[in-house]
């Protein structure tokens, strides 16, 4: 028999002082409370099976309802991992925790969810498109054409996954292998609005006479205003102005708080000599966009070209500097370094102000 260890006889002894000598029902009371214990550590276990038993049907729920209560992107794809690692989530509760990292961009996690989704629904589309919006967000590009590849597969008359590949090619800079998805989509799926988009992406590529061919052809009462506006830049590029200002005009009364149509506006009425209403376009563009710094970075550079209006256009570019620290590249060297300050020539006679 083991002897006992010299704290525990230590502990016998400082017992037997304090509590003087034992009695005779000692031992059996100590049995008892051994018994006690044992029994309720039983009870436990079986309440800790029954709820393990249980847990599978409950998790994917709780975890959905808690991802949906955070409004960060780490905190929700922390409440989603592991989603659809076991068995207990269905198709819909992954597709509404894709839904859920979309919200946040949480494409980490999302690319996960998107091959679980895959698994227990491996004939719908939308886990392939996940994993590839995922892929593409994360800058993995050969595994996003391919997840692509085998969407394109699994349903040939769709037009997402082209839409999605014009989409990667199109950030890749690469406007020619994004104007041939864009094709191929326009085929699977005649939609006025793709035509609208190929028709920019064209004109982008260069390719100006088919951008108009595509454009001038479109006829849709929804996009009547973007139509003129796109084809009014197509001429701009094209030096035919009059024509560009037209359209543009056109465009805008359709439709008159779009911000590009006057940006564009105020591009071809600098080109045509009209500085004034160049910039009449341009704050008006700004007024309506004021997160784009494009409109603030032309009517910078435009004022810093007038001999009179230096001190104005120093002030916009400490305002463009404030507002827009990553974008200053973006303004021009007339805008960063004005003409001196000149009084205009009328009020010359009057001295400086």
């Amino acid at each position: 028999m083991p002897s006992a260890a010299p704290e525990d006889l230590q502990g016998g002894l400082l017992a037997g002082r304090a509590g003087g000598a034992p009695t005779s029902g000692g031992a059996p009371t100590r049995r008892r409370s051994r018994a006690a214990w044992v029994g309720g550590a039983v009870l436990l276990f079986h309440a800790a099976v029954a709820a393990w038993a249980l847990w599978p049907a409950r998790a994917p729920d709780e975890q959905l309802a808690a991802a949906a209560r955070e409004r960060f992107r780490s905190e929700r794809e922390a409440r989603l991992r592991g989603l659809g690692a076991s068995e207990a989530a269905s198709a819909e509760q992954l597709a509404r925790a894709a839904e859920l990292l979309l919200e946040v961009d949480g494409f980490t996690t999302l690319r996960t969810v998107a091959r679980d989704f895959q698994r227990v629904a491996p004939t719908d589309l939308r886990g392939l498109l996940w994993e590839a919006r995922a892929e593409l967000e994360l800058q993995m590009i050969p595994e996003a054409l391919a997840a692509l590849d085998r969407a394109s597969r699994l349903a040939p008359g769709d037009a997402r996954p082209l839409l999605l590949r014009a989409e990667l090619h199109e950030r890749a800079g690469e406007l020619d292998l994004a104007v041939q998805a864009l094709q191929e989509a326009q085929v699977v799926a005649e939609r006025p609005e793709l035509g609208l988009r190929l028709g920019g992406l064209l004109r982008r590529a260069g390719r100006l006479e088919e951008a108009a061919q595509v454009l001038s052809v479109l006829d849709d009462r929804a996009l009547a205003g973007r139509t003129r506006s796109e084809l009014g830049l197509v001429r701009y590029q094209q030096g035919r102005l009059d024509e560009a200002r037209a359209l543009l005009t056109q465009a805008l009364a359709l439709d008159p708080d779009d911000p590009g149509s006057h940006h564009a506006l105020g591009a071809v009425l600098h080109a045509l000599g009209e500085p004034r209403a160049a910039e009449s376009s341009w704050r008006r563009a700004a007024a309506l966009e004021p997160d784009e710094p494009r409109h603030l970075a032309a009517l910078c550079e435009l004022l810093g070209r007038d001999a009179t209006r230096g001190r104005e256009a120093g002030t916009l570019a400490h305002q463009f500097k404030r507002r827009f620290p990553t974008e200053v590249a973006r303004i021009g060297g007339a805008c960063l370094t004005p003409h001196p300050v000149r009084p205009a020539p009328h009020s010359a006679a009057k001295g400086p102000p």
